[in-house]
């Protein structure tokens, strides 16, 4: 073999190894690869701007005859009791917050007992 075919071969093989090199990395930082889910978050934890997250789920409905606003999974035990009163409120209020209104987000929350309690 001459210096040219040896030097050929050379670049031949090192463009291949970089070919497969660029492949399995581009592969690995796909959304979903295994790679990605040691690095970075779980994807329902992951929030874009303007969004919110499950975490940040509040409902409001009527206990013990006041606005009551529950906060994620703890549907049985009021986060925060309030001092307003449901019989003040009109009929159709009061029948949403008897089903329980689902609100997302913190300023939601304090927007919406402004308004009820206006």
């Amino acid at each position: 073999m001459n210096k040219k075919t040896i030097a050929a071969a050379a670049c031949g093989f090192t463009f291949i190894v970089a070919f497969f090199a660029t492949i399995i990395l581009l592969k690995s930082s796909l959304p979903g690869s295994a790679a990605m889910a040691t690095d970075i978050a779980p994807r329902e934890n992951v929030v874009a701007e303007g969004e919110v997250r499950e975490q940040d789920k509040y409902i409001l409905k009527e206990y013990g005859g006041n606005i009551c606003v529950f906060y994620g999974a703890f549907q049985e035990i009021p986060a925060i009791i309030t001092d307003i009163r449901v019989d003040s409120l009109t009929t159709i209020d009061r029948e949403l917050l008897f089903h329980g209104i689902e609100v997302f987000g913190r300023q939601e929350v304090l927007k919406l007992l402004e308004d009820f309690g206006s």
